[in-house]
């Protein structure tokens, strides 16, 4: 079968995509908190996708810090995420907004809980697949790797996404939060491995953000990167993955190819 008998994939981003959905709740957070106008919200799709792909701002309410620091600061995202550790630098950011700011917690606290509510009130059952995932899982598990699902969000509501696109059959485990508040810096992988009995030499993590790479890294796991979700190939590459591939299209012919030595 290969070195790797067990695939771990990422939710958000790499199985279904939600960061369009994501987008929108950021600039009515905004536009709640009376910041700014929908209209008028500074960030880009692709610069919130990318910040909130970075370790440190991966949760609803760490990217709600995030983004509000960039914001009270006027700083520059695109100069922010061009640095070699951009982790460092927003962390920074939203330690001199602690200090300067009176109403920064307010702020973080309010955002956080309207995103947290708004995310969990988007019905799973609308969010699309990845390009390419309603082929790739069943074709891999025709190769005969055995496949596994690790998510940050509510389980509740993974399972909901997944029971909609009839994807549920096609994992051997399912992990998921036990909350809604119960969202992690770094993916619990520990714990799936020991749900399911097997070693970090026998998995490979499939993910699309700095995160999921650096989590599986963490633990001694080889990952693979997708794009089309969170991470670009610029914030992929620092974490440096076996391979950072397309869409989960790829995934068949590069699994195919490991099997035959190729």
């Amino acid at each position: 079968m290969g070195h790797h008998q067990l695939l771990i994939f990422d939710g958000g981003g790499t199985v279904w995509y939600s960061m369009d959905v994501l987008w929108e709740h950021y600039k009515m957070g905004f536009s709640f908190l009376g910041l700014c106008r929908i209209s008028e919200f500074p960030f880009s799709l692709e610069q919130c996708n990318e910040l909130n792909s970075l370790q440190q701002f991966n949760s609803r309410r760490a990217i709600a810090r995030g983004l509000l620091a960039l914001f009270l600061t006027k700083a520059n995202p695109e100069g922010v995420l061009s640095v070699d550790d951009p982790d460092a630098l927003l962390v920074e950011t939203v330690s001199d907004c602690v200090r300067s700011a009176p109403r920064f917690e307010e702020l973080c606290t309010s955002l956080g809980d309207f995103l947290v509510d708004a995310f969990y009130n988007y019905p799973g059952s609308r969010f699309p697949l990845c390009s390419g995932v309603g082929e790739a899982l069943p074709s891999l598990r025709s190769l005969g790797y055995r496949l596994a699902l690790c998510s940050n969000r509510y389980r509740p509501s993974v399972m909901e996404i997944l029971a909609a696109h009839e994807l549920s059959a096609q994992f051997d485990c399912i992990f998921g939060a036990g909350s809604k508040e119960d969202e992690r810096l770094i993916k619990p992988l520990p714990e799936l491995l020991r749900v399911l009995g097997v070693d970090t030499s026998d998995c490979l993590f499939v993910g699309d953000s700095a995160l999921d790479i650096r989590s599986a890294t963490h633990v001694g796991m080889a990952a693979i990167a997708l794009l089309g979700g969170m991470g670009t190939r610029r914030s992929l590459r620092r974490c440096s993955p076996k391979v950072i591939l397309e869409n989960a299209r790829q995934l068949v012919p590069y699994f195919a190819g490991c099997l035959h030595g190729t």
